[in-house]
């Protein structure tokens, strides 16, 4: 699952942010997890309970995101956002053209599957 926010070059410098816990990732692995190295940002991960939180502050270089995976089983991956600024909506994706909109700061989901 790829959640990518703040397009590179969007220009908000350090005005934007965002910040989410999630659950459910039990096993799963952060597969990327943009500015990690130097950047504005701060992460945490148990691997083992599945859960963790993030912090994104946005840079006008770079974008933002986190891909968590490997999507395989029975699962239920929930995140909770508990701040955000500089963002008005999120688009979700499912690769078969399907998608989806989160708009007026409300952006909690979950994304759920099985075998």
């Amino acid at each position: 699952m790829l959640l990518i926010h703040d397009a590179n070059g969007f220009g908000f410098g350090l005005d934007g942010q965002l910040s989410a816990i999630f659950d459910g990732a039990q096993g799963m692995e952060i597969l990327i997890y943009d500015d990690d190295l130097g950047g504005n940002d701060d992460w945490e991960y148990n691997q083992a309970a599945g859960t963790g939180s993030i912090d994104w502050t946005y840079g006008q270089c770079c974008t933002d995101g986190i891909g968590i995976g490997y999507l395989t089983g029975e699962f239920c991956l929930n995140f909770t956002f508990s701040s955000v600024v500089g963002e008005d909506g999120l688009t979700f994706h499912d690769g078969t053209g399907f998608s989806f909109d989160l708009e007026d700061g409300i952006f909690d989901f979950s994304v759920c599957g099985a075998p």
